[in-house]
C-alpha cells in the first residue's frame, strides 16, 4: 500500500481509553494521501498528566507507543 506525498487527517473514527497507571487512548484517524487514497491509523498514546510540569525524555506526559496504518475499507 504505497502512500503518496503528506498525509492529511479526514475523520476521527473512534476513541477508547483504558485507566492503566495513567490512561491509554485508543484512537483510529481516517487519512488520505495526495493520491486521495484513504487509510486507517490506528495509535495508542499513553497519558500521564500529573508528569506535565517535568515533561521530559526519561519522564514523559504523554507518548506515543503503538501506531499501525492499514488500508481504508472502501
Amino acid at each position: 500500500m504505497p502512500i503518496v506525498g503528506k498525509l492529511e487527517l479526514v475523520r476521527l473514527v473512534s476513541v477508547t481509553t483504558q485507566v492503566v497507571a495513567g490512561t491509554n487512548y485508543g484512537l483510529a484517524l481516517e487519512v488520505s494521501d495526495a493520491a486521495g487514497k484513504k487509510h486507517i491509523v490506528e495509535a495508542t498514546v499513553w497519558s500521564r498528566p500529573w508528569l506535565a510540569d517535568k515533561n521530559d525524555n526519561t519522564n514523559p506526559a504523554w507518548q506515543l507507543t503503538q501506531a499501525t496504518l492499514k488500508a481504508a475499507d472502501s
